[in-house]
């Protein structure tokens, strides 16, 4: 909920998103708690997470407005493969790109002509060795973007039709592992951009495993599903931000599940030297115990309603703190 600052729809925001919300690690079910301040505050975080991902998920296609392709991305670029050709370590990878017609399922059903980059890896092993130090990447699936002539429809899709999208970092010193992230993406986003306000519609998911110093990790995080996408609209005239739809996540240090938001007011935010803050909006919150309803203030402090009806407070040191922090 901090910023809005991308449009359209990236690959690399993608992969950025495997570990963007902010929770790492393995967790429970959908018996998600939204009785208690503490609760409230968490999902708050959680949300940050959330819009960053969405945020990453609109930024047309390829990096033109700044957003940086991420080290798995990087190194399959390295083929820079317009045919299937073989990867140094095994498997291979295939890069196109042309015109195709394409039906935008969520938007409005409409088929429509899209120019589209598409990026299948079958199995491709790849490896390089920087101080002494060897980075190995492998990649299996089909990840695809594109958008109509005018740029005012575009989409993102991983693992459509098939297995999920899946890329593995490693990296290892003096034969010993010191890093490992894997995560996978299987969905897709679509947008309509019409003036200054983008609407989103998504039905993907992420899941990620992490090895850092000895630490191991893993997570999930989904929007919608295929039957009932998630929908962000966000107006860059206004800076209002709207968000509908479930959303499930699960990590160990957040005890994670389901949640279904709903804006009932569109939120506002505004800068300082202390950085963003939340100005204005309300947003309702249903989980599997309990729900509540939260309405930021101006000066970035809110209030909230619990489904027993008590009520109280959020300073915005509180909601600052939390977004750094999200199940502490």
């Amino acid at each position: 909920m901090r910023k809005m600052a991308h449009r359209g729809i990236s690959v690399a925001g993608w992969i950025v998103a495997a570990g963007l919300t902010a929770c790492s690690g393995g967790g429970s079910g959908d018996g998600l708690s939204l009785t208690s301040k503490s609760d409230v505050l968490r999902e708050l975080g959680v949300l940050d997470g959330a819009t960053d991902f969405v945020a990453s998920t609109t930024d047309v296609q390829h990096a033109k407005r700044g957003v940086a392709r991420p080290v798995a991305i990087a190194q399959f670029k390295r083929v820079s493969a317009k045919d299937a050709q073989a990867c140094a370590d095994g498997g291979s990878i295939d890069e196109s790109s042309g015109t195709r017609a394409r039906r935008f399922q969520y938007i409005d059903t409409l088929q429509r002509d899209v120019n589209y980059e598409r990026r299948l890896a079958n199995a491709c092993r790849q490896s390089d060795t920087s101080s002494g130090v060897t980075t190995s990447t492998y990649g299996d699936g089909l990840v695809e973007t594109g958008e109509t002539a005018d740029g005012s429809v575009s989409y993102a899709e991983a693992g459509q039709g098939g297995p999920k999208y899946e890329v593995v970092i490693e990296q290892a010193q003096g034969g010993v592992v010191i890093s490992r992230t894997k995560f996978s993406l299987k969905g897709a986003v679509e947008t309509h951009t019409t003036g200054a306000v983008e609407e989103s519609f998504s039905a993907i998911g992420s899941e990620s495993e992490n090895l850092e110093n000895g630490v191991t990790s893993s997570g999930m995080f989904a929007f919608g599903s295929s039957s009932e996408a998630f929908r962000t609209v966000q107006n860059f005239a206004t800076r209002e931000l709207s968000l509908d739809g479930t959303y499930r996540y699960r990590t160990t240090a957040c005890n994670g599940g389901a949640v279904e938001i709903t804006t009932l007011m569109p939120m506002t935010g505004n800068y300082d030297d202390a950085g963003y803050y939340m100005t204005g909006g309300s947003l309702r919150l249903d989980a599997g115990s309990g729900g509540a309803s939260v309405t930021f203030n101006n000066d970035g402090s809110a209030s909230y309603q619990l489904g027993d009806g008590s009520v109280g407070t959020l300073t915005r040191a509180e909601i600052d703190q939390q977004l750094l922090h999200p199940c502490d």
